[in-house]
């Protein structure tokens, strides 16, 4: 356990790297103060800490001392761990700071495991959703028809939260598989990240994909299937990535014009991975 090593209150951040070569670590954060709480990971394509990172992202953290699996979603190489925590309305003080050369024995790891953008347990109600959905089923291909169906079959978009995370007030807001489930109804995020959820669960590496579509803030998922095959007309080749954007599926109710965007990598531009 790495805790924090620049503040004088060696309470307030911990980020364990115990899991490195899983693809993820986990950190805390114990905050008195009103003020956000962010893990920051960067990589660098060499160890030299004067050149800019290539990747950078931020994940949000609770300041309740609760645990949370950050991802590693850049692959191997030299990065930056940082806990920063929010001091004025535009400034964040490194309160953590430390660098890694990281490796990953497995690249498809991050993707198979709990995260903060996507939090379940065996416990979990879409995890138990997914066992009881996947049955006997071996053909990734099938198991992922089985759970996208499911998912669209049992959600619709939620116009009034779209509305409200667009809002200031909850620009930090993340999504819980289970709740959207319970709801019975998500924003985009939330299909994404239920999506993942019963992916992950059953073995199969999924990708929670943030960014834009167009112009649209929006977000999406990437799985890997072992077997090749296609769902709903989006052709899948075995051991590769491949884009599936649940949302949008089920709003334009799988027409052919919405799964040919989504095969044109021109209309999807990713800028944080979970």
């Amino acid at each position: 356990m790495i805790k924090n090593l620049l503040s004088k209150n060696k309470s307030i951040a911990t980020i364990d790297c115990n899991n490195i070569n899983k693809g993820y670590v986990i950190s805390s954060f114990n905050n008195p103060t009103d003020g956000k709480c962010i893990i920051q990971i960067c990589k660098r394509d060499s160890g030299i800490l004067t050149l800019s990172p290539t990747h950078k992202q931020n994940f949000l953290v609770p300041g309740d001392g609760t645990l949370k699996t950050i991802p590693l979603c850049f692959g191997n190489g030299f990065y930056t761990l940082k806990a920063l925590q929010q001091s004025s309305e535009n400034r964040y003080d490194t309160v953590l700071s430390f660098h890694k050369c990281i490796t990953i024995t497995n690249p498809l790891s991050p993707y198979l495991y709990s995260n903060t953008y996507c939090e379940y347990t065996d416990d979990s109600l879409c995890i138990k959703k997914a066992k009881e959905l996947r049955g006997n089923k071996t053909n990734d291909i099938e198991i992922i028809t089985t759970m996208y169906r499911w998912i669209i079959d049992n959600l619709e978009y939620d116009y009034e939260l779209a509305i409200k995370v667009s809002t200031t007030d909850m620009s930090w807001w993340l999504p819980n598989p289970d709740k959207a489930i319970q709801k019975g109804k998500g924003i985009c995020w939330e299909y994404a990240s239920l999506f993942a959820a019963m992916l992950r669960s059953q073995g199969i590496p999924c990708k929670i994909c943030v960014g834009h579509y167009g112009s649209i803030y929006h977000a999406w998922n990437e799985f890997y299937s072992r077997a090749s095959g296609s769902i709903v007309g989006i052709p899948i080749k075995a051991n590769e990535w491949t884009r599936i954007d649940v949302t949008y599926l089920d709003s334009k109710k799988e027409s052919d014009q919405i799964v040919k965007a989504i095969q044109d990598d021109s209309n999807y531009t990713i800028e944080y991975l979970g």
